[in-house]
C-alpha cells in the first residue's frame, strides 16, 4: 500500500517525503490533513470576524455613547451606566480571542475544550445583550454559538493527530 506524506500529500519513498523532507510516521493521510486545515481556517476566519465586530462595539462604548445615541438616535446601551468598562472589556477579550485563534493547530484539545464549556456563558451574555437592547451584541453572540457549533462538529477532526 502506498504511503503519503501527512504534510504535503506527496508519495513517500523510503520513509522520507521527497517533496518536503518530512519523515513518514504513519500520520493522517493528505485528505484528512486538507480537511483539518480547511476546518481550522474556517473557524479562525469566523472568530476573527466576530472579534473585529466586538472591537467595533467596544470602541463605540468607549466613546461618549450618550452623544452618539442622541446624534444617530441609537437606543443600544441605554441602560448601561458603565459602558466605558464594557467597551474596554469587549476590546480586551476580542484581542485575546484573535490571538487564541492562531493556536488552534498547536493547542487543539485546549481550544476545543474551551469552546465546549462556553455554551452557558454565551447564552447568558446573549440574553443580557437582548435585555439591555444591544441587538448587535445579541447577533454577535448568536454568531459565537454558530462558531461553537462548527467547532463541535469538527471536534474529532481538529484534535486528531
Amino acid at each position: 500500500m502506498a504511503k503519503f506524506c501527512g504534510k504535503c500529500g506527496a508519495l513517500v519513498e523510503n520513509g522520507v517525503c521527497p517533496k518536503c523532507g518530512a519523515e513518514y510516521q504513519g500520520t493522517a493521510p493528505f485528505v484528512l490533513y486538507k480537511c483539518r486545515e480547511k476546518a481550522r481556517n474556517k473557524i479562525k476566519i469566523h472568530i476573527i470576524i466576530n472579534c473585529i465586530l466586538w472591537i467595533c462595539i467596544g470602541a463605540l462604548q468607549l466613546f461618549d455613547i450618550y452623544y452618539i445615541r442622541g446624534m444617530f438616535n441609537i437606543e443600544i446601551f441605554k441602560y448601561i451606566q458603565y459602558q466605558h468598562a464594557f467597551g474596554a472589556w469587549n476590546i480586551a477579550i476580542s484581542i485575546c480571542e484573535i490571538y487564541a485563534s492562531y493556536d488552534i493547530k498547536s493547542k487543539a484539545s485546549m481550544f476545543v475544550s474551551k469552546w465546549e464549556k462556553s455554551l452557558v456563558i454565551i447564552l447568558i451574555v446573549c440574553i443580557l445583550n437582548l435585555l439591555i437592547g444591544n441587538y448587535i451584541g445579541f447577533v454577535l453572540n448568536l454568531h459565537m454559538l454558530y462558531i461553537r457549533h462548527i467547532i463541535n462538529k469538527n471536534k474529532m477532526l481538529l484534535i486528531s493527530i
